[in-house]
């Protein structure tokens, strides 16, 4: 079978689009591949800024921040509705990692957060997801005191 795709584009992104965009802009041979840790926690540090030019800003706007990608259920296929087992086995960011992605937005202007996604089952997340719960919760504090309230 004839594969159209190699007709149609220069390049498919099976994988990561953002590592993919990266190796082009790097000079890099671009390569079905995910973004490292390390990638993944820069590139979101880096492109915090990007939320100040977003029509929502400041109010309502509110940040999704990924703590996870993949699926615990990655080698049955998991659950039908979802997309996240074709990321394979799960990959967790650092709880210090995603702390300072909510910091940098924070400083930024930003007051509201979302952790995603939401892992239904996993006890490994439950773990980073209390650490950062308390950091956010001190924060809260912390700004209440200053004079803001949420």
């Amino acid at each position: 079978m004839h594969d159209l795709s190699s007709d149609l584009f220069d390049l498919l992104a099976l994988r990561d689009p953002a590592s993919m965009t990266f190796d082009v802009l790097e000079g890099k041979t671009p390569s079905q591949r995910w973004r490292t840790s390390e990638e993944w926690d820069r590139w979101l540090i880096l492109g915090a800024d990007s939320v100040l030019h977003h029509p929502d800003y400041p109010m309502p706007l509110i940040a999704e921040i990924e703590t996870y990608r993949g699926c615990v259920r990655y080698a049955s296929g998991g659950c039908s509705f979802c997309v996240e087992p074709m990321k394979g086995e799960p990959v967790f960011r650092r709880p210090a990692a995603i702390i300072a992605e909510v910091e940098r937005l924070h400083e930024l202007g930003v007051r509201n957060f979302r952790l995603e996604p939401r892992p239904a089952s996993s006890h490994i997340c439950h773990t980073h997801r209390r650490t950062i719960h308390l950091h956010l919760t001190l924060m809260r504090s912390k700004n209440s005191s200053q004079g803001y309230h949420p």
